[in-house]
């Protein structure tokens, strides 16, 4: 995964909002919604930052053998604390990391979202930052 410092790009962006004036702002949101930190980031990790991505797996790697096992080694891990699948996932899919979830006591969670990029079909996520 690539190493992108993000906080150059961040700081200009909260500079550019604070010199707009009230009515630019109130404009600006009613446009354009809520600013979005790293949103082509998080477009391509279900919705989640990757640094709280434990596992990220491609529709291909679903099929795959050993898949299994791979989902459970994350799930172990004390930080991991949500399944998330691409709605494209066949529901046979989806059912059965949703029981892996419920064994393991931890959320799965099925987003749909048309702006999601790339090929990762399944997430294993953390609450906070693992790498």
């Amino acid at each position: 995964m690539a190493d992108i410092d993000y906080s150059e790009i961040e700081q200009e962006a909260r500079r550019g909002w604070l010199e707009k004036s009230n009515m630019e702002k109130a404009i600006s949101l009613g446009v354009l919604g809520e600013p979005e930190l790293r949103k082509d980031e998080k477009n391509r990790f279900l919705g989640e930052f990757e640094e709280r991505v434990l596992l990220a797996l491609t529709m291909a790697e679903l099929g795959d053998q050993g898949t299994l096992e791979k989902i459970e080694d994350a799930l172990r891990d004390p930080r991991a604390k949500t399944i998330i699948i691409h709605g494209d996932v066949p529901f046979q899919l989806v059912s059965k990391y949703m029981k892996l979830a419920r064994r393991y006591q931890h959320n799965c969670t099925v987003r749909h979202n048309p702006e999601f990029k790339g090929q990762v079909a399944l997430v294993v996520v953390s609450d906070q930052a693992v790498h």
